[in-house]
């Protein structure tokens, strides 16, 4: 993969092509996105200042969904490293990177993390104040389904209605593949099928 040419280096993570590093795959698609080359232009334009750009919020969310969607399973010790670096940089993060963070728990290989996406809340929640956001219920609702916890799915669905939280499909094309799936997981718990 080239690398960009040094006056397009702060949109180095806004663009899919770099982000996903010489491992090829989507970085919001669900498969092989690759962390550590994401991580190695990082530290390559950002890590020594030597172009003067400081990371931007979007920068840190773009690393945490290639955390997320790593091919194989989310890279949870990777989503850590990231988080680590957001606070070294003093980044705020936002309803996306917590939303990001919850993703890596959700997608781990072995199977859901609910002791990591409790690590984040303490992280987002308690140490930044964030409130969830409608793609931090989003990830939260995929959470608590693959863990297949469906009281707490309901739960949340019911939290988000009182909070006013639309939960409903988005305009992106991405937000509109999770949706769907979001969707029929709430479909199956209000109606029923599940106990």
């Amino acid at each position: 993969m080239p690398p960009p040419p040094a006056h397009h280096a702060k949109d180095l993570f806004a663009h899919p092509y770099y982000a996903r590093g010489s491992g090829g795959g989507a970085t919001h698609a669900g498969t092989n996105a690759d962390v550590a080359g994401a991580m190695k232009w990082f530290e390559r334009f950002v890590g020594d200042n030597a172009l003067g750009i400081k990371p931007k919020v979007l920068t840190f969310n773009l690393l945490l969904q290639c955390a997320a969607f790593r091919k194989g399973g989310s890279d949870l010790g990777a989503a850590r490293k990231i988080i680590q670096t957001l606070e070294r940089y003093g980044v705020q993060p936002n309803d996306h990177t917590y939303a990001a963070a919850l993703k890596v728990s959700a997608r781990r290989a072995e199977g859901p993390g609910l002791r990591s996406a409790k690590e984040f809340r303490g992280v987002f929640e308690g140490k930044y104040g964030l409130t969830p956001g409608p793609k931090t219920y989003r990830s939260l609702i995929e959470l608590f389904d693959r863990a297949g916890k469906v009281k707490t799915v309901d739960e949340l669905y019911r939290k988000a209605q009182r909070e006013g939280i639309d939960l409903g499909v988005g305009t992106g094309q991405h937000q509109r593949v999770l949706d769907s799936t979001i969707l029929k997981t709430l479909e199956r718990v209000l109606g029923g099928k599940e106990k």
